[in-house]
């Protein structure tokens, strides 16, 4: 009995020791889902819909590494990967008024000692290039990216845990993760907001003015341009290397350097 007991307590060790040291779940210490071939993952669900007279496209999930690529035409389709066929743990797609959702729900799970069985999903959505309308994203325990170039009114993405990668956007920002990075190759609008709890902020080229707050991660901006910047940080560096505008920056336990900064 006593084996069983210290056997039991090692095991929470070891899990703890991976929890602590990732800042996640208790699946964190896996790898990510960066390519569904060769983590055992198969096609599990499939969905369109047209989106002409859609104002609104709401992609609310969980546990998933979400990749955004954009096609031609007016069709969304959302395409779900998993090790599971299990109805109740996939998403579901809805529609009311001009808002079309693609929902993930959560669900009671058991863990405990041996770990979170929640089972790791890959989400691919091919988002149609006439949609330049309003963008809303929702993610917990994953990373989302936007892989290709796209137009917007504005994009809101928000995850609980993990990174937020963006390759080119045309439109405003509504940026948070609490446990992640957040990497923006190019944007170009006229607000952008940006928080990050715990992670660096990294934008190559952005046009606009921004309003950035991390509490434990660095800035660092490549090349910025709009007319007023607000760049907080409670326990971080930021970085500027190029900047056009009034830039407004703070921080508590940091440095603060910037290089070529013009009115």
């Amino acid at each position: 009995i006593e084996v069983c007991i210290w056997v039991v307590v090692l095991i929470a060790l070891i899990n703890g020791m991976f929890y602590f040291t990732n800042g996640r779940h208790w699946i964190s210490y896996k790898k990510p889902v960066a390519n569904r071939e060769i983590t055992g993952l198969q096609e599990m669900k499939r969905e369109k819909a047209d989106t002409s007279k859609i104002g609104q496209i709401e992609l609310r999930l969980r546990d998933a590494d979400v990749a955004i690529n954009c096609v031609e035409g007016n069709e969304i389709e959302v395409i779900e990967y998993a090790k599971d066929n299990d109805e109740e743990d996939l998403f579901k797609m809805t529609q009311k008024g001009s808002t079309l959702k693609f929902e993930r729900k959560n669900r009671e799970q058991f863990g405990g000692f041996f770990g979170d069985n929640r089972v790791q999903h890959y989400i691919e959505v091919k988002l149609p290039k006439d949609f330049n309308k309003c963008l809303v994203i929702e993610n917990s325990s994953g990373d989302v990216a936007l892989v290709d170039s796209f137009v917007l009114d504005e994009l809101e993405l928000g995850t609980t845990s993990g990174n937020i990668t963006l390759k080119e956007i045309q439109g405003d920002l509504e940026l948070g993760t609490s446990s992640g990075d957040i990497f923006i190759e190019s944007v170009e609008g006229e607000e952008h907001e940006i928080g990050c709890t715990s992670g660096k902020v990294t934008i190559e080229e952005g046009k606009g003015d921004f309003e950035i707050e991390t509490t434990s991660g660095d800035v660092f901006l490549k090349k910025v341009s709009g007319s007023k910047h607000e760049i907080t940080t409670t326990s971080g560096d930021i970085d500027i290397k190029e900047g056009k505008g009034e830039f407004d920056t703070e921080t508590n336990s940091g440095d603060i350097r910037k290089g070529n900064i013009s009115e």
